[in-house]
């Protein structure tokens, strides 16, 4: 009798999007006879993990017989530590690990390149950009290759400003942010009725 595969699975379920994404790796292994056993972990628990600590909760994860791990964000030592016995990682975040087992998103760097050059064209090389999102948590990826490709592609027109906001991506928080905003008087109310036309939209989304 054949054994049942087994994924484990680790999600921060900080927003509306990871809830998507968690729901849908819970789901599809489960259509198609594959287990899955969540991981109670958030990553910034496991960033603060001692080696010792780290090396405890692999060895629970490979008592527990998992074939192949799913996760947000994982610590790159914690990767390797998975990896080296035949344990294939696959990370939703961009990661500089390499490992013939291993598997991680790339290309947002360049996505978000380009989404600055468009805003920039848009702008006609001239204005104020808000930048929102990411450096919440100050470890792994978050986010840092989408603002540094944002960054990168405005920084060539010296005159756009730019203004940085790190958080989550969560309605109640952006929201939060584009209400308190400072908008400069050369903006006009057009730039702040855009902005509540925009939650409004979400909010209307999420009713």
């Amino acid at each position: 009798m054949s054994r049942t595969l087994r994924f484990g699975a680790q999600f921060d379920v900080a927003d509306p999007f990871w809830v998507l994404v968690r729901e849908a790796v819970y789901q599809r292994p489960q259509q198609h006879g594959i287990g899955v056993v969540p991981i109670d972990a958030v990553s910034p628990y496991l960033y603060a993990l001692s080696t010792d600590e780290q090396i405890s909760l692999i060895e629970e994860l490979l008592v527990q017989e998992i074939d192949a791990l799913i996760c947000q964000d994982w610590p790159e030592s914690f990767a390797t530590r998975l990896l080296d016995p035949g344990i294939p990682v696959v990370t939703l975040t961009e990661s500089n690990l390499r490992h013939p087992l291993f598997v991680s998103p790339h290309g947002l760097y360049d996505i978000a390149r380009d989404i600055g050059e468009f805003i920039a064209q848009r702008l006609v090389g001239r204005g104020r950009v808000l930048v929102m999102g990411g450096g919440v948590h100050h470890i792994g990826e978050d986010g840092q290759s989408r603002v540094a490709g944002v960054s990168d592609a405005l920084q060539v027109y010296p005159p756009i400003s730019t203004r940085r906001f790190p958080g989550l991506w969560t309605y109640e928080e952006i929201s939060q942010h584009l209400r308190g905003f400072d908008w400069p008087e050369a903006c006009g109310n057009d730039t702040v009725v855009l902005a509540e036309q925009l939650l409004n939209y979400k909010g209307n989304e999420d009713a």
